[in-house]
């Protein structure tokens, strides 16, 4: 026990030296890494706001590349799936490409690794066979009355119209986008609530990883880290100002 905790004496004393005289000035983590930390606390599912309905995202697969989309970010790339129900009946379900841009940043007093400045970079579906929206003509006449449903079968304006005498502007313009039976059109419809719900995940620290005490380089780090950045698609933890 002894020998073993001089043994660690002797090497945190050799690590400052060498920091200390610019022989050692930086550690590197791999994307690997990072994402087996940070994925681990993302939740599985977000509600997305859906007027008289209710919509739900669910993360079903979460990777990381460093030095992308450009050489100074990370991008954290999710695959996941949106449904849409209304009056309990699904109308709308995709597959989905996400791709965001975060900046890394480091706190040495908090010894944490979070990032900022998020944006989407990308969001688009995935044409496959899962993917549907309901027809426009049907999902009019789920809002209106049976006793006055074959009046208004002839023609789609006549549909929209009854329907509008019955339901709220917020419903008849969300329903709206569905008349062309554009699936992009509907998911681009909910990309700000989609953002700004990653937004704030990242303001509660979902995203962020705090060093290990435990993890021999990680305790290096935290000891003697002052910045992190990204260089030559690498996370660098640099022991210099």
């Amino acid at each position: 026990m002894l020998l073993k905790r001089l043994r660690a004496v002797f090497e945190q004393k050799l690590i400052q030296f060498a920091i200390r005289f610019g022989w050692l000035k930086e550690s590197r983590l791999d994307a690997a890494y990072l994402k087996q930390q940070i994925g681990q606390n993302l939740p599985e599912t977000i509600e997305l706001k859906v007027p008289s309905g209710e919509g739900q995202l669910r993360f079903l697969e979460f990777d990381i590349d460093i030095g992308q989309p450009s050489p100074k970010t990370l991008q954290f790339s999710f695959l996941g799936e949106i449904e849409i129900r209304l009056l309990n009946q699904t109308v709308y379900r995709v597959h989905l490409d996400l791709h965001l841009q975060v900046m890394p940043s480091y706190c040495p007093s908090q010894k944490r690794l979070s990032f900022t400045d998020m944006s989407i970079r990308d969001l688009r579906l995935i044409q496959d066979d899962y993917a549907l929206i309901q027809d426009g003509m049907a999902l009019i006449q789920l809002f209106i009355p049976n006793s006055l449903s074959s009046i208004v079968r002839a023609t789609m304006a006549k549909a929209f119209e009854m329907m509008a005498q019955v339901t709220q502007v917020e419903l008849q313009e969300y329903i709206s986008l569905y008349l062309d039976g554009s699936k992009q059109k509907v998911l681009d419809y909910h990309r700000q609530d989609i953002e700004c719900y990653l937004q704030a995940l990242a303001q509660d620290g979902f995203f962020d990883y705090t060093m290990d005490s435990e993890d021999p380089e990680e305790r290096v780090f935290i000891q003697f880290g002052k910045q992190v950045y990204v260089e030559e698609r690498a996370l660098i933890f640099s022991f210099r100002e």
